[in-house]
């Protein structure tokens, strides 16, 4: 054998020795820091599956969760009203109703006084004239024509933490202050159904936190007509109105957060697909896929596999596009799509080295994953 010959065997075996170390280096690390965590997190996922399918019973009998025939989009009628900004929050204003004006800041100052107190809250020259005219429609499609629809449709990955909504405290700004305006008018049942309505429209939108906002839009609905049952001076104006229970609407939101945790890449594809079964017919499942799918994307240039012996996730990322094939009759998936389509351009490639360093980088992709969320929080505190 030739000298060249003998050097390449030698070099063979340091890159195997090598490629052999950093493997079982990491592979220690992940069992050492990583693999705890996710046992952790996956016993809450359990834990929690006997109350998450007695919540699904529930939800299916909830009438005001029911989707409408979805004729009318809402799209066009919202987007005079809201400016829509980067994230939630970020909104710049409300175009009928700006952010500082003086209304707002004495509803924001009253606190959880704002319905004993609304005599002090002056809503004559408030206009929200558009709460009437949105009865006219049933849903809400946040990908037609809209900020988001234009992102969506570019050729750069739109990371989930970057995608523009409308500002979802002003939409409960504008509940209250249509229910304090109903009282101050003595419009009060006008204002529930319209205050109802919009909080359906948030709850059908397809998106987690507006439909989370939809859910405190009829907290506020249920405060004010708690709030006139006690006060005798209104009672008789509403005589026949009922408003969606409190305990519906826990269960609700408790539900929703769940649903969104148990679609994470670290779930047992079996529990994922139990959880499928139980709510594939119900709300939210679609409002939870289009963020806990774009989410697990965005995580590719860490987990997708690319160099030998890595651990591998193809088998939870096959998962995913199969749910978004199996509901995208149901769901309006247009950001879903867009995210695996894209998903190898995705922000932390370009933001971040570790996604070149095999096998650190499934470590690195590990722990962001495995950042705390709050989903099961609800259910904790019933136990």
């Amino acid at each position: 054998m030739s000298e060249v010959g003998r050097w390449l065997i030698f070099l063979s075996l340091v890159v195997s020795l090598v490629v052999t170390s950093i493997t079982v280096g990491v592979q220690h690390l992940i069992k050492k820091e990583i693999s705890p965590l996710v046992q952790a997190q996956q016993s809450i996922l359990v834990r929690h599956l006997n109350q998450f399918e007695r919540d699904s019973e529930a939800i299916a009998k909830m009438e005001f969760l029911k989707s409408g025939p979805n004729e009318k989009n809402a799209g066009p009628l919202m987007a005079q009203v809201l400016a829509w900004g980067l994230q939630i929050g970020s909104d710049r204003s409300i175009r009928s109703l700006p952010e500082k004006t003086e209304i707002a800041e004495k509803l924001s100052y009253l606190g959880k006084e704002w319905l004993s107190k609304h005599r002090l809250l002056r809503t004559d020259d408030t206009d929200l004239g558009f709460l009437r005219d949105l009865m006219n429609y049933d849903h809400w499609d946040l990908l037609d024509n809209t900020p988001l629809a234009k992102m969506v449709n570019s050729d750069q990955f739109l990371h989930p933490a970057q995608i523009p909504l409308p500002n979802a405290g002003r939409l409960i700004m504008i509940a209250k202050l249509r229910l304090v305006q109903g009282l101050n008018n003595d419009t009060l049942y006008e204002a529930l159904v319209e205050t109802r309505h919009l909080g359906k429209i948030l709850i059908r939108s397809q998106n987690l936190i507006l439909a989370a906002t939809g859910i405190s839009v009829l907290h506020s609905e249920r405060d004010a007509y708690e709030f006139n049952l006690k006060n005798k001076k209104y009672h008789q104006q509403l005589a026949d109105y009922e408003a969606i229970s409190r305990e519906d609407l826990t269960v609700a939101r408790r539900y929703l957060w769940a649903l969104r945790g148990y679609f994470r890449i670290w779930s047992p594809i079996e529990l994922m697909e139990r959880v499928v079964k139980m709510s594939q017919s119900h709300w939210g499942v679609c409002a939870a896929l289009n963020e806990a799918i774009p989410f697990a994307m965005s995580f590719k240039p860490y987990l997708k596999s690319r160099f030998p012996f890595e651990m591998d996730f193809s088998k939870q990322y096959n998962f995913f596009e199969g749910l978004a094939d199996q509901f995208q009759y149901e769901c309006r998936f247009d950001y879903v799509r867009h995210s695996i389509a894209k998903s190898p351009k995705s922000m932390t490639e370009k933001t971040s080295f570790f996604h070149l360093l095999p096998f650190f980088r499934r470590l690195v992709g590990l722990k962001l994953n495995l950042v705390p969320r709050a989903d099961f929080e609800a259910y904790e505190n019933i136990n």
